[in-house]
């Protein structure tokens, strides 16, 4: 009886409100493992994500804890925590509001993401972990697509890039052109339900 042959598995980082690149490659492959005992990389999109502003691409970090033995560097990924000695969620969610609010689909959807800028997660990857549900949950893609490894050996590349993205609706186009590589969350404020198009038409 021959053995049922399973997808090939492609391995994504966590991130910090995916990438549309993060997302095409989910989309693309079907399936991917999430390493979660990797050591933590710094000033990458684990914890960091970039939003399309009036002004062009800003970049949004999460400010992270620092151990007290060792470097946050040397932490898997699982145990790094997230530090709450400034009001980065506030922050965090008045550029998002100032970027989006008026795109077409902000309205309806930002009821969906403003309980994550309000709930205080102490695990980075909790907070990363809940996101990517919702965001999967809008875009239809079944939960079972993701696995999550403690394997520390299984590291996940830094950059998530696709280098032909498919050009699709921003708010600030006319004044900026077309920015690729930004947070899923710009996809979904412009473009609502046909966001999961534009990913099958990226590949």
């Amino acid at each position: 009886m021959e053995e049922t042959r399973r997808p090939p598995v492609t391995v994504l980082p966590s991130a910090y409100f995916p990438s549309v690149d993060w997302m095409t490659e989910l989309v693309r492959h079907g399936r991917v493992v999430i390493p979660i005992g990797e050591h933590f990389h710094r000033q990458t999109l684990r914890n960091r994500m970039t939003i399309g502003s009036a002004n062009g691409p800003l970049s949004l970090t999460v400010p992270l804890e620092h151990p007290s033995s060792g470097q946050l560097a040397h932490q898997p990924l699982k145990d790094v925590r997230i530090a709450y000695s400034e009001s980065w969620q506030r922050h965090h969610w008045q550029s998002i509001l100032s970027s989006y609010r008026h795109s077409p689909f902000f309205p309806f959807l930002d009821e969906d993401f403003r309980p994550l800028f309000e709930k205080r997660y102490r695990y980075l990857l909790d907070l990363n972990t809940e996101i990517l549900r919702l965001v999967m949950c809008l875009l239809e893609i079944e939960e079972s697509q993701v696995e999550y490894s403690d394997n520390p050996d299984l590291i996940a590349p830094d950059e998530v890039k696709i280098e032909n993205s498919y050009p699709y609706y921003q708010v600030f186009g006319s004044r900026h052109g077309f920015q690729p590589h930004l947070s899923v969350l710009d996809l979904l404020f412009n473009m609502g339900r046909e966001s999961r198009l534009v990913l099958m038409k990226t590949q």
